[in-house]
This record gives C-alpha cells, structure tokens and sequence, in this order.
C-alpha cells in the first residue's frame, strides 16, 4: 500500500471509529502504532473500558 493509500484509509477508519463512539483523543480508547509483545506493531489497538486491548488491527 502506498503512503497516499494509507493516510487516505487512516482518515476513512478515524471518521468509522468517531461514528461508534470511540474518543480518538483520551489515550486509551484507541492507540495508534502501538508496539505489541511480539516486536509487532499494530496500526489501531481498540480497549475496552478499562483501557484493557480486545482488538489490534
């Protein structure tokens, strides 16, 4: 994937996470390029409500 085609989906996926009700903003709803245990990194980590991760993407 380009680097246009990636800023372009990032934006399309903020605005999809903003329409469900995830606050882009707090540091803990969703982290972006987030290190992961394995040397990974993930592009968005989703948490639940006690800021605990139950999706990466």
């Amino acid at each position: 994937m380009s680097g246009t085609d990636k800023a372009f989906a990032g934006v399309r996926i903020n605005v999809l996470l903003t329409g469900a009700g995830r606050n882009l903003t707090d540091g803990s709803s969703v982290l972006f390029e987030h290190a992961l245990p394995d040397s990974m990194q993930a592009d968005y980590v989703l948490c639940d409500r006690q800021s605990q991760p139950m999706a990466v993407r």
